[in-house]
């Protein structure tokens, strides 16, 4: 101020500017890098505050669904950048812009291996969420199994899909949406075996002499028997069609459903049939040469009683049967009373499977992101 201005006047300026604040030193700047993925619709901008020493991450575009996140400066140390894909460059800036703040990370952190640790601790992270969402998956549809099945079965079509979307806004990471849809294909996986598991296991597993014994058993859900005679000569067919929508347009399934005449080795044309056996192929195959002399047997699924019914229907009317009102339908098995703990092997086993398509996905994207990034 000007030594010449009286007193009372520098008095007054001296308490408005410590009023308003004027005399503080002003607040560091917000600098900023943008960058895209070399598309002309996916932006990604990073943005550091000093004053709340944090940094936002902002995602522009269809790739990532768009967002934005903050992470505060330790955690970009601890756990590497919010977006994975971030160029070195823009990396090299915000680690150079902190650090001249004077700021430090936990020590053991910070160096020249930096960037590297980073992107190997967050793709490990997206890993190992991913395998969650899986998991989760599989937990929805197994507790919405125990409500209702078909709760179930649309339950783990779209509740697979908004984990996967929920993980990605959650963790600010657009990989974890296909996540989503390998829990889907795991929950699916995993429900059709074991609900096939529960329709087995809801019933004994007996020991019978003839085919025609079956149907004096309703409690029974799985048969050894020991004398039959299969003819294949009698078999009947029937084709199921069901249409499903696509993003290309509706597509026809066809579902053709097998059966069989199981009989006692005495048995005549004109006798009526008490068993036969069952089984459900696509067009232009015979899933009945499978297994030509079969004696472990399970019931068919509840789901597949009314086409094989249709199929028998085929048979009487094209060969001049006549059939048993409660003949058994039964698929062949050669473990019949293990068949529950199989499914069950099965419904664990094929959730796996999706769990491992989902690393090696993950792997995938690292190996081509580290080539993309090396010089």
């Amino acid at each position: 101020m000007d030594a010449n201005c009286p007193a009372d006047i520098v008095a007054e300026l001296r308490t408005i500017i410590d009023e308003e604040g004027l005399a503080r030193p002003p607040s560091p700047p917000k600098i900023h890098w943008t960058w895209t993925d070399g598309g002309p619709y996916n932006r990604y901008e990073a943005f550091i505050d000093f004053a709340a020493k944090d940094i936002t991450w902002t995602w522009l575009g269809p790739k990532d669904l768009g967002g934005a996140g903050t992470q505060s400066f330790e955690e970009f140390f601890r756990n590497g950048p919010m977006e994975p894909t971030a160029p070195e460059y823009v990396l090299t800036g915000i680690r150079k812009a902190i650090l001249g703040t004077g700021f430090r990370p936990v020590e053991g952190l910070a160096g020249e291996s930096l960037p590297a640790l980073q992107a190997d601790v967050s793709d490990g992270m997206t890993a190992l969420i991913g395998l969650a969402v899986i998991a989760a998956s599989v937990g929805l549809a197994w507790l919405f199994s125990k409500v209702d099945p078909m709760l179930a079965r649309f339950g783990s079509l779209f509740g697979s899909i908004l984990l996967g979307f929920a993980a990605s806004f959650k963790f600010g990471r657009g990989l974890l949406v296909p996540a989503g849809f390998f829990g889907m294909a795991a929950a699916i996986a995993f429900l059709m075996p074991y609900e096939r598991a529960l329709e087995v296991a809801r019933g004994a597993a007996i020991r019978i002499e003839t085919p025609d014994e079956a149907s004096r058993h309703p409690e029974a859900t799985r048969f050894t028997i020991g004398k039959l005679r299969l003819r294949a000569d009698l078999a009947g067919r029937h084709e199921v069609k069901t249409t499903h929508n696509f993003g290309s347009g509706p597509r026809e399934q066809i579902t053709v459903y097998h059966v069989a005449p199981l009989v006692t080795p005495d048995w005549q044309k004109g006798e009526a049939v008490p068993a036969w056996i069952a089984c459900s192929t696509t067009p232009g195959f015979d899933c009945l040469s499978r297994n030509p002399a079969p004696n472990g047997f399970v019931r068919v699924r509840d789901d597949d009683v009314a086409a094989y019914r249709g199929a028998v229907q085929a048979a009487q009317a094209r060969h001049a049967l006549r059939s048993q009102p409660e003949a058994a339908l039964l698929a062949a098995n050669s473990a019949p009373e293990e068949a529950p703990w199989s499914y069950l092997r099965l419904a664990l086993l094929l959730p796996a499977g999706a769990a491992v398509g989902w690393l090696a996905l993950s792997l995938g994207y690292l190996i081509w992101r580290r080539r993309r990034q090396t010089p």
